[in-house]
């Protein structure tokens, strides 16, 4: 029944008049024979309304499929927080990647998460097949240029726990390590929060230069490899050690704070903590590290042991 057939005398209300417009539009079959001057204004009605609703169908599949785009090509914003950040790609990635799940089987879930300059299903499918078990860590491939500020905010550095720089393959390694952590640095200026910077460097003199940078440690593969080879091949057992060591499989080097041992002689903080074996200090002034301290040590408030354990979830505080 048309809204209008109800009471000929009385005028038309918005409510109505919006209602049968709207189910002309939807539905052109549904005008009424109420002749040709009607039928033709309630035509113009039903095109219009398909027109808008087209549009309104065409914008809403446009925008999913933009952001389903933005998911497959990795340029989605990251929304984690204590995350790792791997700038860069290399060679070395999979084995980074490998020992930063094993260091993180204790949690119950971690991330980390790379920004390189490749396609992100080309790096998520390169690690499926040299990462064998993640645990509970979880990978999180973005595409971009880690030097770009804009690139660099999809990952959130500001939140996350630290920064990994890797200077890749090419001669221009080095360089673009130092623009990738100014870009850091840039962007921790911006938003008021920043993350510890652990990079990669080549040559010694460019390792200088960034390291003065502030807020960056700096590794030097090259030096480190020759340094190592030199004390193994005086004592060849030796390289079991380092492999036992710095690697995250079996014990491995941790820090260790707790406010409680100040004032404890260093013999006494050793035997404090039962699970752990501690080998050295880290005084709060920030000096070169204490290997092997006299136990008379007397420990000030902001020291940090250099303890030996099977996982960071053995350090226990101080009994």
């Amino acid at each position: 029944v048309h809204p209008l057939d109800a009471d000929p005398a009385a005028p038309p209300n918005y409510g109505d008049s919006f209602w049968t417009t709207l189910g002309v539009a939807l539905a052109p079959g549904a005008v009424e024979d109420a002749g040709w001057a009607y039928r033709i204004v309630m035509l113009a009605v039903a095109i219009i309304g398909i027109l808008i609703v087209s549009t309104i169908i065409g914008v809403l599949t446009s925008g999913i499929e933009g952001k389903l785009d933005d998911l497959r090509r990795g340029r989605s914003m990251v929304l984690e927080e204590g995350h790792t950040i791997i700038l860069g790609w290399s060679t070395k990635i999979a084995a980074a990647v490998q020992e930063l799940a094993i260091a993180n089987e204790s949690c119950r879930r971690a991330v980390v998460t790379i920004l390189a300059d490749r396609d992100k299903v080309e790096m998520e499918e390169y690690l499926a097949e040299r990462v064998s078990d993640l645990g509970p860590t979880e990978i999180i491939c973005r595409r971009g240029d880690p030097c770009d500020l804009a690139d660099l905010a999809i990952v959130r550095p500001g939140l996350a726990r630290s920064a990994i720089l890797f200077a890749g393959e090419g001669d221009d390694g080095d360089a673009l390590v130092l623009k990738r952590t100014l870009a850091l640095q840039r962007s921790s200026e911006q938003s008021g929060r920043g993350c510890p910077i652990v990079a990669e460097v080549q040559d010694h003199e460019n390792a200088v230069a960034i390291a003065r940078l502030g807020n960056v440690q700096i590794v030097e593969p090259s030096e480190l490899v020759t340094r190592v080879l030199l004390q193994v091949a005086r004592e060849p057992g030796l390289s079991l050690v380092y492999e036992e060591l710095l690697s995250f499989n079996g014990c491995e080097l941790y820090f260790h704070h707790d406010d409680s041992l100040a004032g404890h002689k260093f013999g006494d903080a050793a035997m404090c903590l039962p699970r752990t074996t501690a080998i050295g200090i880290v005084t709060h002034s920030g000096s070169k590290p204490i290997l092997n301290p006299p136990s008379d040590h007397v420990l000030v408030e902001g020291d940090r042991l250099i303890v030996v354990a099977a996982d960071d979830a053995d350090i226990s505080e101080a009994r």
